[in-house]
């Protein structure tokens, strides 16, 4: 699909893009010259049925890329692989997918709040069964809690971590490392137990967010067709399938 269209592989610098559309404009200071292209980034999925499978374990990351995704769905003839033949192709941009993006998000909202507030009741009691009654837990205690686990925004994590983390000047970190381990310690050689509450609470967010997921949610075809239109279809057999989606998304981006 990237050839066929004339986009750009995401790159280790977009992580999670499929593809990138390159939109060049015109410099008004400088007539005939380009501006630096604009990278229109693109969810690109295809299916040889008549929905299309989206990803597992659908959750907040998902959602707010989801949001900022432009898509590119091919629909290809069953049973040809080698190689596939496509039928047609159809663009949607965030806006017209936005509808069925919101339901994806209705779903799992309750499972969300749960998520915010159940870490809170994580108490003492609960931390001594993890983690033992100690007056100091060691590095080796937190990373036996807390593994190698991804850490969420700033808005997600536990006020006491966010603080901590503040002070270090370690402005969202993607996961625990070593270095965030440290950075958490509120000891010389080591953590008291109210920061080793907080490091739990953050181990129980982390594992109710996982949960708080929808599993592999298909979009039919004819609900794509139903929010981008019969004219954002592209055909397999049209010499121009490269311009027309460019011309699509130039004219969607004029409504930002």
């Amino acid at each position: 699909m990237r050839d066929r269209f004339g986009l750009m592989p995401g790159g280790q610098g977009r992580p999670g893009v499929d593809a990138l559309l390159p939109l060049g404009h015109l410099d008004p200071l400088s007539p005939g010259m380009l501006e630096e292209p604009e990278m229109v980034p693109f969810e690109l999925k295809s299916t040889d049925s008549d929905s299309v499978s989206t990803a597992r374990d659908v959750g907040r990351e998902h959602i707010e890329k989801w949001r900022q995704r432009h898509w590119l769905f091919g629909f290809y003839v069953r049973g040809t692989r080698n190689p596939p033949v496509a039928r047609r192709y159809i663009y949607v941009s965030p806006r017209q997918l936005e509808p069925w993006i919101a339901e994806q998000e209705d779903y799992v909202l309750a499972d969300w709040e749960l998520v915010r507030r159940l870490p809170s009741h994580v108490d003492r009691d609960v931390l001594i069964t993890v983690a033992g009654d100690k007056e100091l837990y060691s590095l080796d205690d937190a990373q036996k809690v807390l593994k190698q686990q991804k850490l969420g925004s700033q808005e997600d994590l536990d006020p006491e971590i966010r603080v901590a983390l503040n002070a270090a000047r370690i402005r969202n970190p993607r996961k625990m490392t070593t270095p965030v381990y440290r950075a958490l310690m509120d000891r010389p050689a080591g953590y008291s137990p109210t920061r080793m509450l907080a490091l739990l609470r953050e181990r129980a967010r982390y594992l109710l967010d996982r949960g708080a997921t929808r599993n592999n949610p298909h979009i039919p075809e004819a609900t794509i067709l139903r929010l981008a239109g019969q004219a954002q279809v592209i055909a397999e057999a049209s010499p121009r399938k490269a311009q027309s989606l460019e011309e699509m998304v130039r004219a969607e981006l004029r409504f930002r």
